[in-house]
């Protein structure tokens, strides 16, 4: 294991121990999830699996960057894709009318069952 290997290692792991060591963060990322859901998707799709894909890059190349690979870019692909997955997930789950009530519309789900 090389020395970078073991500094990505310990970031990941000074990032994700709060989670563990603390209640406050993790109530504070549980509300977050309620209250905001597309929002903390896309940031939670956008972090994990753009971090998956340089773990990859890392895999198959040999380094965690490349010129041409566009982390942000696939930051930003990532992130859309978590949102229509939460999307999907909750429109699966409950239907289209609280999905579009969940967006902000309020009313849906009183409106269809009248």
């Amino acid at each position: 294991m090389k020395t970078k290997d073991l500094i990505v290692l310990m970031i990941a792991a000074a990032i994700l121990s709060p989670f563990f060591i603390f209640d406050s963060v993790y109530e504070c990322y549980h509300t977050i999830n309620l209250n905001h859901p597309y929002l903390a998707a896309f940031c939670k799709f956008a972090t994990l699996a753009t971090f998956g894909e340089v773990i990859g890059l890392r895999i198959k190349t040999g380094n965690y960057s490349e010129k041409g690979f566009g982390i942000a870019a696939r930051m930003v692909v990532f992130g859309f894709l978590g949102v229509w997955i939460a999307l999907a997930m909750k429109t699966f789950a409950i239907g289209i009318p609280a999905v579009i009530q969940g967006i902000g519309l309020d009313g849906v789900v009183d409106a269809m069952k009248g």
